[in-house]
């Protein structure tokens, strides 16, 4: 399956504190990014040079990056265009980039988003609802509240509601995915597994670091493996 479609018919514009801004990834700025994704054990999601467009989150020159267009962000999504059908529901609208694509398969019906954020829908809402006219419903609420229909059955259901990968949103994923795989064919999480795998490294790490602060210090009461393991660690995420 090829990469979803970028936005790049979205156009540039601001709301209140967020904004869609075009922008572009040289090969040394790509380098450097890359480089810093493998010393955090997340080479899957380095990027490439190009023209993208991204949402962003406050003021002045610089903001938060929500979500781009990236190949590592289209590429996380594929799962969900791969498996929607009929009625699809998608928890968070960033971009559009998953709304995009889900309402150019032919085997979708009907997408409905769920989006918290007002400013966020006033940016992109109305550009999917004239593009894909009769198939776009989208709607303001917090997706760990929201409530469906009675007797709705989802096709598919997409939760992407977080800003970064992290261990954090584990809970929120459990409180979504008992909520809807009993309505759905199938419920998935973006970056769920890589969330995983950063929870049980950190449980590792603090398990080694709590024996050798045990221990008043001493390193060499816990493995070789163990030792090189916490060092890397440390290193990767700053400490």
């Amino acid at each position: 399956m090829e990469l979803l479609p970028k936005v790049s018919d979205l156009p540039e514009k601001q709301v209140g504190n967020y904004r869609i801004h075009k922008f572009t990834i040289t090969p040394e700025e790509a380098a450097v990014y890359n480089l810093k994704a493998s010393i955090r054990g997340i080479e899957d999601m380095s990027v490439e040079p190009g023209d993208y467009t991204a949402l962003l989150r406050g003021s002045g020159d610089k903001g938060v990056v929500v979500m781009s267009d990236t190949p590592s962000e289209r590429r996380d999504h594929m799962e969900i265009v791969k498996r929607g059908q009929g009625h699809v529901l998608v928890n968070g609208l960033g971009l559009g980039v998953v709304l995009n694509a889900l309402c150019m398969s032919v085997d979708v019906d009907l997408v409905t988003v769920i989006e918290f954020v007002p400013e966020v829908i006033s940016l992109v809402a109305d550009h999917y609802r004239k593009k894909f006219a009769g198939r776009v419903e989208i709607i303001q609420g917090d997706a760990l509240q929201y409530r469906p229909p009675e007797g709705v059955r989802y096709g598919a259901v997409w939760n992407d509601i977080w800003d970064t990968v992290s261990s954090d949103n584990l809970p929120d994923m459990e409180v979504l995915h008992k909520r809807y795989e009993p309505l759905s064919d199938w419920c998935g999480s973006w970056r769920e597994e890589t969330c995983r795998w950063m929870d049980d490294e950190e449980s590792r790490a603090l398990r080694i670091a709590k024996t050798i602060h045990e221990h008043g210090g001493d390193w060499d009461v816990v493995p070789l493996d163990d030792q090189v393991f916490l060092r890397v660690y440390m290193a990767r995420v700053g400490l």
